[in-house]
């Protein structure tokens, strides 16, 4: 039972990460990922399957690999599209494009401060 529990944590983690990757892939639109903590983020996640092997300790070998394999892709499609923003990112680069929540532009964060 507490490996069940424990997999269907590590399909979650796999599930939260598509949202970001069907953005990127499906808009072209890199605004927002950060490839140099995307890579320390892969370096981590390697590094603990590396541990789960050893151990062995199949849940967070297979959360591992969910891991690696969501992180590569994020980080090749954000080379492939660096410097592509989409519609609703370039309008507002810190705006939720699925939420449609703006967030407050500089000029309107220092007119607040006034």
């Amino acid at each position: 039972m507490s490996e069940l529990i424990g997999l269907s944590g590590a399909s979650l983690a796999g599930y939260a990460y598509l949202p970001q990757i069907r953005h990127l892939i499906q808009e072209r639109c890199s605004a927002g990922i950060s490839r140099s903590a995307f890579l320390l983020w892969l370096l981590a996640s390697v590094l603990m399957t590396i541990h789960a092997v050893l151990l062995p300790a199949l849940v967070f070998i297979v959360l591992g690999a969910v891991q690696i394999g969501a992180i590569g892709v994020l980080l090749f499609y954000s080379a492939r599209y660096r410097g592509l923003v989409c519609p609703a990112h370039a309008l507002d680069p810190a705006r939720d494009s699925r939420s449609g929540i703006w967030s407050k532009s500089a000029p309107e964060k220092a007119a607040l401060r006034r």
